[in-house]
């Protein structure tokens, strides 16, 4: 029911509406099967009084029907924006190794478990009309034969038992569905990811298709085959349950006496006619026995789905001058999975500004790491980051993030220019454009670059260009050069770089680069999760001018 309490928490008045309306539009259509019935038990007596109630049931329904599909398909569609665009703000604020131990659930999340709520929002108003129709119906059936309705609302409550005990069965074969749709969305993701290295190796490429992908995707199919086959069996089963007791009445009219077997038929033709509206009821009811578990499994993750329940304020503006960064004993403890752990720190650094600091050290020794604390993305197991020797309250987090500029080995970028869509010089981007030899590639106008397919190597010269556009006080590079080709390393190296620094940047490297070592004021070589030296390099005099 955890549905029926978002759409409310989304738009009240409008879902309230709507149920209103919803119920309103059963009980015309029960009103309407009332009337016909009455015309079939007079034999037309009166025609005229029973010809202007059934036209305005008619109306009736097709008003509150109409306006109430209307009225919850807005709160519907506003509930499933509002959940993708909440869910996905909800990621951005999560903890970055909560989401990176996620993988494919986030996929499951924002693909097939928003669209079963939307499908559960969408059949909200059938439901709710079908059980106003059997209620209806119900009172009026009490008005033809109290006994006979006694018996068939003791039909209705065992055909009900037969659909819903069953349901606890169907729940449990969510859970296994859901483990293999997280599968399959991190398969898709690798494949995705790992397209070149798949088509590269043709033994490599058929084993992640017959091996992983294929018994998976294979295994979720026949999942949903087997728990679409339960629920219809049940589905069916309470239908089956419904006529077998109602046949049991027919036949046992000489025995009990309730009713004669014309005023059975006024029953039966009522009984009949709330079918459809049964149904509809009792298949949404396993519909929303499937949402909860999405729910629950929402849940699981760490992230509320509830509306509104995470403020996302305004970030502050960067600030124009760079504190003095430190780490203070600072350390990150990472468990990865079949019990791997790995252990950053204790760390303390200092950061002078303006300075070009080189990360170096082998794979694996926690580089990555380290830059990632240092920005705040990670939050320290131990230890604290200072500004300006003043220790930075955990709540201060978004503020920090601000100082830095953050060019990824695998940085993303994005057409819209984020965040400066209105600010950013066209003359500057067009000269840096040009500086990188994508002007021939890639135009800026109207705050957008006109694309981003390029080359792994071009699209991390137009990352650089969307980081030195954003003009922050802190630069990191994670191996931006490690790509290119010797003309642009040299331009990395002797241009950008000191250019950066002239300008009062803090520029923080991971390289390999040995050859452009002396381009560093100092350099911090990692090892297995520890400092191993922090010095700064001798470099050669300047000729005499």
């Amino acid at each position: 029911m955890r549905l029926i309490w978002i759409l409310f928490k989304t738009d009240r008045w409008r879902a309230l509406c709507g149920a209103i309306l919803g119920t309103l539009s059963g009980l015309s259509c029960a009103a309407i099967v009332a009337t016909i019935n009455r015309v079939i038990n007079n034999s037309g007596a009166d025609l005229y009084r029973d010809g202007a109630a059934f036209l305005f049931c008619w109306l009736a329904y097709a008003l509150c029907s109409v306006g109430s599909a209307y009225l919850l398909a807005q709160v519907s569609q506003t509930v499933i924006s509002r959940l993708r665009v909440d869910f996905a703000r909800r990621i951005l604020a999560a903890p970055l190794v909560k989401l990176e131990q996620k993988g494919g659930r986030l996929f499951t999340i924002l693909i097939d478990d928003i669209n079963l709520i939307s499908m559960a929002v969408e059949r909200l108003p059938a439901a709710l009309a079908g059980a106003a129709t059997v209620i209806g119906g119900v009172v009026y059936l009490g008005l033809i034969s109290r006994g006979l309705t006694l018996c068939f609302l003791l039909i209705l409550a065992g055909g009900g038992v037969c659909y819903l005990i069953p349901l606890n069965r169907i729940q449990r074969q969510l859970q296994p569905l859901r483990e293999q749709s997280n599968r399959a969305y991190a398969l898709l993701q690798d494949l995705h990811s790992g397209l070149k290295d798949l088509l590269q190796a043709g033994r490599r490429r058929h084993a992640f298709l017959d091996r992983h992908l294929e018994p998976v995707v294979r295994r979720q199919g026949e999942l949903q085959v087997r728990i679409r086959l339960m629920e219809t069996i049940f589905g069916r089963w309470g239908e089956l349950y419904l006529l077998l007791g109602l046949a049991a009445l027919l036949f046992t009219i000489p025995f009990h006496g309730l009713v004669s077997y014309p005023l059975f038929g006024s029953f039966l033709l009522v009984v009949l006619f709330m079918l459809g509206g049964l149904t509809s009821a009792i298949g949404f009811v396993g519909l929303l026995s499937r949402v909860d578990a999405c729910l629950e499994g929402i849940k699981t993750t760490g992230i509320d789905l509830s509306p509104l329940a995470v403020a996302d304020p305004r970030p502050p503006p960067p600030p124009s001058r760079a504190p003095v960064v430190a780490l203070r004993e600072v350390s990150f403890h990472y468990s990865g999975s079949a019990g791997s752990a790995f252990v950053l720190g204790p760390i303390n650094l200092v950061f002078d500004v303006p300075e070009i600091v080189f990360v170096v050290g082998g794979n694996g020794g926690g580089k990555s790491t380290l830059l990632k604390l240092l920005t705040g993305l990670y939050a320290p197991s131990s230890g604290a980051i200072l500004h300006d020797s003043r220790v930075l309250d955990p709540r201060e987090t978004g503020v920090h993030r601000e100082l830095f500029t953050v060019v990824f080995s695998d940085s993303h970028v994005f057409e819209p220019l984020l965040g400066q869509e209105d600010t950013a010089s066209q003359s500057e981007a067009e000269r840096l454009l040009g500086a990188m030899r994508l002007q021939s590639r890639v135009k800026f106008a109207d705050g957008r670059f006109s694309t981003t397919d390029l080359s792994s190597g071009q699209r991390k010269r137009l990352a650089l260009v969307v980081a030195l556009l954003e003009d922050r006080p802190i630069y990191v590079f994670d191996e931006w050069a490690a790509d290119q080709d010797p003309e642009f390393r040299r331009l990395f190296y002797h241009r950008f770089l000191p250019e950066l620094k002239r300008r009062g940047r803090l520029v923080i490297a991971i390289t390999h680069d040995e050859t452009y070592f002396d381009c560093a004021d100092r350099i911090i070589r990692l090892g297995e999760g520890r400092i191993l030296s922090d010095h700064r390099p001798v470099r050669p005099p300047a000729p005499a001018s």
